[in-house]
C-alpha cells in the first residue's frame, strides 16, 4: 500500500470538518493534516505541511481579499484543489473555471463520493459532483439546428459519460481504452466545440442536442 493521501481543509464550519474527518477516518488511504478558515494561515500550513489535496469552502475562495488557489499551489508543487459547494446553485462554477480548481464537490455528497473525488484528484483527474453536473445541465435547450461540430461517435459517448459524473479511468474501463486515450478524445472534443474544459464540453454538447440518439 502506498502512502496515505495528505488532506488539508480550508473551512470555517468546524462541525462539518470534524464530521468529514470522522466519516473518512476508517479509510487509511487518507490522513487529515489540519484545517483553517483563514487564508493566510492556510497558505502557511500548505507550505509547512505539504498536503496532496487542499479542500476549500466556496466562501473562502470567493471572499474579498482572498488568497488565490494558484498561490496555494505555488507554495505546494503538485497540490490539487477541490472546492466545497453547500448547495446545487451552479452560478459560481463558471467563475471557478480559471481559478486552478481541480474538483468541485457538494458538502452533502456521501463519504464514498468524497473518497472517489480525493483519489481521482491525486491521479490527475478532474472531479465534479454528479449532482452538480445534473443541476448545471438544467438549462434551456437551444433549437436542434446547431451543427454537430464533427464529434466522433466515441467522443459523444465519452461526453455522455462525463455528464454522468464518470472519471477518466471509469470511462476507459467502460470503453476498453486507456485513460490517456480518453483525455486525448476529450481534448479533441473541447477543441471542436471551442470550450476549455470537459465539463463545458459536456454542457455545451447536451444543451445543443449534439448527444441526442
Amino acid at each position: 500500500m502506498g502512502e496515505a493521501i495528505r488532506v488539508l481543509v480550508g473551512i470555517n464550519d468546524l462541525i462539518f470538518y470534524h464530521t468529514l474527518q470522522a466519516s473518512l477516518a476508517q479509510h487509511d488511504q487518507i490522513t487529515f493534516i489540519g484545517h483553517s478558515g483563514e487564508g493566510t494561515s492556510l497558505l502557511i500550513m500548505c507550505g509547512e505541511r505539504r498536503p496532496d489535496v487542499l479542500i476549500l469552502d466556496l466562501h473562502l475562495v470567493m471572499s474579498t481579499g482572498k488568497i488565490t488557489i494558484q498561490a496555494y499551489k505555488q507554495v505546494t508543487p503538485g497540490l490539487k484543489a477541490m472546492v466545497i459547494f453547500a448547495d446545487q446553485d451552479c452560478a459560481s462554477l463558471s467563475h471557478l473555471r480559471h481559478q486552478g480548481v481541480d474538483g468541485v464537490i457538494l458538502q452533502s455528497d456521501p463519504p464514498e463520493k468524497w473518497l472517489e473525488a480525493i483519489a481521482a484528484l491525486t491521479q490527475n483527474e478532474r472531479w465534479l459532483s454528479s449532482r452538480l453536473m445534473q443541476s448545471f445541465l438544467e438549462v434551456p435547450k437551444v433549437p436542434k439546428h446547431a451543427p454537430d461540430h464533427d464529434l466522433s461517435k466515441r467522443e459523444k459517448i465519452i461526453l455522455r459519460l462525463v455528464a454522468a459524473g464518470k472519471t477518466d479511468k471509469e470511462i476507459a474501463r467502460h470503453l476498453q481504452i486507456s485513460p490517456r486515450t480518453v483525455r486525448y478524445d476529450l481534448a479533441n472534443a473541447c477543441q471542436k466545440l471551442g470550450v476549455q474544459s470537459r465539463i463545458e464540453a459536456a454542457v455545451y454538447a447536451i444543451s445543443h442536442h449534439l448527444l441526442d440518439p
